[in-house]
């Protein structure tokens, strides 16, 4: 098991998918990890929220975070997946562009070492 974790700071919607605002949740492995709860949150164009989650890398060494935007009837609308590498580890603040057809959001995120 490594001991590589990436640490989601932020969100940037840069290009919203429909009109009004996107309902965005993060996934990883198709488990929901942001935001806490069933609801997405409301995002669009130069909306910025904070996310602050830790997500450890485990026996990967790349951690693929996708964007989805959560719909009320059907299935939720895939806005494009992020891949953040364990080698990124103590390069500082990274960011991402996650771009679909007709959205692009930007993840702002730094990959660590967990220590003990």
């Amino acid at each position: 098991m490594g001991d590589g974790v990436v640490r989601i700071e932020k969100i940037l919607c840069v290009v919203q998918s429909e009109e009004g605002s996107d309902e965005v949740v993060l996934r990883r492995d198709g488990l929901q990890i942001w935001p806490d709860g069933d609801e997405g949150v409301g995002m669009s164009n130069g909306v910025e929220v904070a996310i602050g989650r830790d997500i450890l890398f485990g026996n990967s060494t790349e951690v693929a975070m996708a964007l989805f935007d959560q719909d009320a009837i059907g299935a939720d609308d895939d806005l494009g997946t992020a891949v953040i590498h364990e080698s990124e580890a103590g390069s500082g603040l990274r960011t991402a562009d996650i771009v679909a057809p007709g959205s692009q959001y930007r993840l702002t995120y730094k990959v660590g070492r967990v220590q003990f």
